[in-house]
Protein backbone atom coordinates (compact mmCIF):
# COMPACT_ATOMS: atom_id res chain seq x y z
CA UNK A 1 0.00 0.00 0.00
CA UNK A 2 2.86 2.33 0.82
CA UNK A 3 4.41 1.86 -2.63
CA UNK A 4 1.07 2.51 -4.35
CA UNK A 5 0.61 5.78 -2.45
CA UNK A 6 4.11 6.92 -3.32
CA UNK A 7 3.88 5.84 -6.97
CA UNK A 8 0.45 7.31 -7.77
CA UNK A 9 0.73 10.48 -5.69
CA UNK A 10 0.24 12.81 -8.66
CA UNK A 11 -2.69 10.80 -10.00
CA UNK A 12 -4.57 11.25 -6.74
CA UNK A 13 -3.94 14.99 -6.96
CA UNK A 14 -5.30 15.14 -10.50
CA UNK A 15 -8.42 13.18 -9.54
CA UNK A 16 -8.90 15.53 -6.58
CA UNK A 17 -8.79 18.61 -8.82
CA UNK A 18 -11.18 17.02 -11.33
CA UNK A 19 -13.53 15.98 -8.52
CA UNK A 20 -13.66 19.48 -7.11
CA UNK A 21 -14.34 20.87 -10.58
CA UNK A 22 -17.09 18.37 -11.34
CA UNK A 23 -18.66 18.86 -7.91
CA UNK A 24 -18.75 22.60 -8.49
CA UNK A 25 -20.24 22.38 -11.97
CA UNK A 26 -22.82 19.69 -11.09
CA UNK A 27 -26.28 21.26 -10.71
CA UNK A 28 -27.77 21.39 -7.23
CA UNK A 29 -31.45 21.88 -7.93
CA UNK A 30 -32.90 18.95 -5.96
CA UNK A 31 -31.95 17.09 -2.82
CA UNK A 32 -30.68 14.12 -4.84
CA UNK A 33 -28.40 16.41 -6.84
CA UNK A 34 -26.99 17.75 -3.58
CA UNK A 35 -26.27 14.20 -2.39
CA UNK A 36 -24.53 13.33 -5.64
CA UNK A 37 -22.34 16.43 -5.54
CA UNK A 38 -21.57 15.74 -1.87
CA UNK A 39 -20.46 12.24 -2.85
CA UNK A 40 -18.20 13.68 -5.52
CA UNK A 41 -16.70 16.08 -2.97
CA UNK A 42 -16.15 13.22 -0.50
CA UNK A 43 -14.36 11.20 -3.18
CA UNK A 44 -12.20 14.23 -3.99
CA UNK A 45 -11.41 14.66 -0.29
CA UNK A 46 -10.40 10.99 -0.05
CA UNK A 47 -8.08 11.42 -3.04
CA UNK A 48 -6.60 14.54 -1.41
CA UNK A 49 -5.93 12.58 1.78
CA UNK A 50 -4.28 9.76 -0.18
CA UNK A 51 -2.19 12.26 -2.12
CA UNK A 52 -1.06 13.99 1.05
CA UNK A 53 -0.18 10.66 2.65
CA UNK A 54 1.80 9.64 -0.43
CA UNK A 55 3.70 12.93 -0.40
CA UNK A 56 4.59 12.56 3.28
CA UNK A 57 5.69 8.95 2.79
CA UNK A 58 7.82 9.92 -0.22
CA UNK A 59 9.76 12.50 1.76
CA UNK A 60 10.18 10.26 4.81
CA UNK A 61 11.60 7.39 2.76
CA UNK A 62 14.28 9.52 1.10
Amino acid sequence: MKNILIKYNNHFSAVMILGIGIGTIYPDETANDNYISAGIYLFAALCALLSLTGTILKYFTK
